[in-house]
């Protein structure tokens, strides 16, 4: 189950996509095709997926680039991971969110009927 999923644009040529869950990060290269040369902090990987994928992040900043042939993309990354976070889907929040509105909106009525008998004195 992902904890938590980002998505930062597009996936169209020239733009990155980063998806983040728990403390994995996983980076597709804008470039379609294999053979691909990813560079992390200087560090030239083994891959040659389009995806790349940091495990155990550390929140550190990095930056990574692919290449293919000649053309490459840099990328400055400066994710925030969680460990022990939790996923909350949009139904769910919205779901929440509509409940605290309607307890609040039950104690404003409340509040106002047992109220209405009293008057300042």
């Amino acid at each position: 189950l992902p904890l938590v999923s980002f998505l930062i644009g597009v996936s169209s040529q020239g733009e990155f996509l980063v998806e983040i869950s728990g403390t994995t990060v996983t980076i597709t290269c804008p470039f379609e095709d294999d053979g691909i040369q990813w560079t992390l902090s200087g560090k030239t990987d083994d891959t040659k997926e389009r995806k790349f994928i940091i495990r155990d992040h550390n929140n550190k900043p990095a930056n990574l680039s692919c290449s293919l042939g000649n053309q490459k993309r840099d990328l400055y990354l400066n994710a925030r991971v969680c460990a022990n976070c939790e996923e909350l889907d949009a139904l769910t929040v919205a779901g929440i969110i509509t409940a605290d509105l309607l307890i609040t909106l039950g104690v404003l009525i409340l509040v106002y009927y047992f109220s209405k008998g009293r008057k300042g004195r």
